[in-house]
């Protein structure tokens, strides 16, 4: 068996016509990221064509279909809009088998990617899958397809590769893209990272309740009113701490002297939002829970600036968590759904930590508060410990330093050296022969 150990640039010379499906708008970003490294390697060598957002097509990418008429989330959306996904996702079927591209890459959207692998690879093209299925938490039996029609799986997490490699998937671990975004904001953000915030006695928290309305109308009530309750502890206990001292007390409404809070709140709004209805329901809240004036605030389109500044933080279960782990702040997890979804996904999901952070470390790092756990009471209770004790935020912090230290960077390039290698070897190899040497385990590992 040929090995992939050391990635090395493209030989080949001819013009190459690869087919490139994203399904997702997160995935549009990561596909867009693996097209700008291999075009670093192949030069004007590469036409793409395929499935495309915005972000792949500015890395000229022609769209077959595009993701934004692709982007549903949850059961009664896909229900609704079946027949359309239906009929795109046979449309690329056919322009595949009629186009023969000499490569397939996949990123991400297993229910819509996983069934094109095995018409990729019998048309003989070379199938790689960027980002694989959650096969370590449900769904194991989709390794099998993996393993029969991928020639190439590039996965973003630690555990993962041995996970597959142990099921016979070509499997190689080449690090996460949110990692190399979290470094380059940092890079080109350095100067506001590093500046002192509005007051250095406060604590400032980020809250992050989702990016879809589903989650939003489930999370920020509770989120608001926990939020309410934490800053009257921490005003409580800083009065506590001012009298103790011989200070003058802090003012009931949880401000000093200097007229501003003990505790700062500040809320991202995703982009798949509409702010005015997320400001509208945040400012409802507000009122009803009474928090005061310039404590919580709700900002669009600045989780990486929130996450910059934030001492703690709760977050939505999703990958806001791990970009909240690389940004090494100390965190809760929550979720709440309806009891019909949270019985299916009890039923489907076989991990003991839905974090990614915790599943990374192999421990809870940071606590997760889900469904009937999701209370205001377990949120404070976590914050204000956490908050209160200075030594165990650190040691948290350090535990987070060293997960976020275990990615490697430039993810995207290294994803895209390793789909050469592969590339390189199996386009040496006759298009009918592939498929009959690849299930003989033939080719790199």
């Amino acid at each position: 068996m040929t090995s992939v150990a050391q990635p090395r640039p493209v030989s080949s010379t001819r013009v190459l016509n690869i087919c490139i499906v994203a399904a997702e708008a997160s995935g549009d970003a990561h596909g867009a990221i693996l097209v700008r490294g291999l075009r670093k390697l192949y030069g004007d060598r590469l036409r793409f064509w395929g499935v495309a957002g915005p972000r792949m097509r500015q890395e000229g990418v022609v769209d077959v279909a595009r993701v934004e008429d692709l982007s549903v989330m949850g059961f009664a959306e896909v229900l609704a809009q079946y027949f359309r996904l239906r009929e795109v996702h046979r449309r690329i079927e056919s322009e595949i088998v009629l186009r023969q591209p000499d490569a397939v890459i996949l990123v991400d959207a297993p229910a819509f990617n996983l069934s094109l692998a095995s018409v990729a690879f019998e048309a003989g093209c070379i199938v790689h899958y960027h980002i694989p299925p959650k096969v370590w938490a449900h769904g194991e039996k989709r390794a099998d397809t993996l393993r029969d029609f991928c020639h190439l799986v590039t996965c973003v997490l630690p555990f993962e590769e041995n996970f597959l490699r142990q099921r016979g998937v070509k499997a190689h671990y080449i690090g996460h893209p949110l990692k190399d975004q979290v470094d380059q904001f940092r890079k080109e953000h350095a100067s506001f990272v590093s500046a002192p915030t509005v007051r250095s006695t406060a604590r400032n928290m980020a809250l992050l309740p989702g990016s879809r309305v589903a989650e939003v109308k489930a999370h920020l009530p509770l989120l608001v009113e926990a939020f309410e309750e934490l800053r009257r502890r921490v005003t409580a206990r800083a009065a506590e701490l001012a009298v103790s001292a011989g200070a003058q007390p802090i003012s009931s409404v949880g401000r000093g002297d200097a007229g501003l809070p003990m505790l700062v709140g500040s809320i991202p709004i995703a982009e798949t939002l509409d702010e005015a209805w997320f400001q509208k329901q945040l400012a409802e809240l507000i009122k009803k829970f009474d928090v005061p004036e310039g404590c919580l605030r709700a900002v669009r389109g600045s989780m990486y600036s929130v996450l910059s500044k934030a001492d703690y933080a709760w977050v939505c279960s999703g990958t806001a968590v791990l970009e909240t782990g690389f940004f090494e702040v100390p965190h809760a997890v929550l979720y709440r759904t309806s009891a019909i979804s949270y019985a299916l996904a009890s039923r489907l999901v076989n991990v003991e930590h839905i974090s990614l952070v915790n599943l990374i470390a192999g421990r809870a790092v940071c606590p997760e508060f889900i469904q009937h756990e999701c209370t205001v009471q377990n949120l404070v209770k976590h914050a204000s410990e956490l908050l209160g004790q200075p030594e165990r935020l650190a040691e948290v912090r350090h535990d987070l330093h060293a997960i976020a230290e275990s990615f490697p960077s430039n993810s995207g390039e290294l994803a895209a050296q390793v789909a050469a290698s592969v590339l390189d070897y199996w386009l040496d190899v006759p298009r009918g022969a592939r498929h009959r040497m690849h299930r003989r385990g033939l080719g790199p590992t």
